[in-house]
């Protein structure tokens, strides 16, 4: 299907906007006949229709990359969650949403943050704003990931529990409370919550969860989430 992608995008008036969402790395984690046997199996099921999709990718770009469109274009590529994993710590509730997020663009000297840097998927929006030169005002409820002048963190919804992350740290808040806080950099797994060490913290973290909650009923509401 990226094949086909691929001279779909040629038949668009620049400047364009296209995504695609692929579902071979998803379950049932069907892989086309033709390639049956090709990719390893793994350990776990997914595993497979991950090697069908990375070698779609890849050759998604090799076709790309002839065409007139290429250099002057800005690719994203992300997951929306984390895969059924074998490893424990995704299988927590912050490996649950541990995804990569890649920004290419082959005309450019783009280069890698760091792995301690917290972002989020709606800061894809203002990074990519940014990074066109757009000036025009727009509601984000992200930052630009490329500025490290913004507060970066990264906000979600799991198990019936608002969760904020910033720098090391993971709150947690359900039920008009605070219920858990966690330094991610010494336990990743979540086994030790803190929330009682670390009151100030906690306050600071927790304003910004209903500043976000707030934000987002009252614009909905008032049909507020365009400028």
């Amino acid at each position: 299907f990226l094949q086909f992608m691929a001279q779909e995008v040629n038949k668009l008036k620049e400047p364009f906007l296209t995504s695609v969402f692929t579902l071979s790395s998803h379950h049932p984690y069907r892989i086309p006949s033709e390639y049956q046997g090709v990719f390893p199996k793994g350990d776990i099921p997914i595993h497979e229709g991950v090697g069908y999709s990375d070698n779609a990718l890849r050759n998604f770009f090799a076709t790309a990359s002839q065409q007139d469109w290429f250099d002057n274009t800005l690719f994203v590529i992300t997951g929306d969650h984390a895969v059924d994993g074998h490893l424990a710590e995704y299988k927590t509730a912050q490996g649950a949403f541990s995804i990569p997020v890649i920004f290419y663009a082959p005309d450019s000297d783009l280069v890698g943050l760091d792995d301690t840097t917290v972002v989020q998927q709606t800061d894809i929006m203002p990074t990519v704003l940014s990074m066109l030169g757009v000036e025009d005002k727009f509601i984000a409820f992200g930052n630009n990931m490329f500025d490290p002048a913004d507060q970066h963190f990264a906000y979600n919804f799991f198990n019936g529990a608002h969760q904020l992350f910033e720098g090391e740290w993971l709150l947690q808040y359900m039920n008009d409370r605070s219920i858990a806080l966690y330094n991610l950099n010494i336990d990743r797994m979540m086994k030790n919550n803190v929330l009682e060490k670390h009151p100030n913290i906690q306050q600071t973290m927790e304003r910004r969860i209903k500043a976000l909650i707030q934000q987002y009923n009252n614009r909905l509401i008032d049909n507020e989430m365009a400028p």
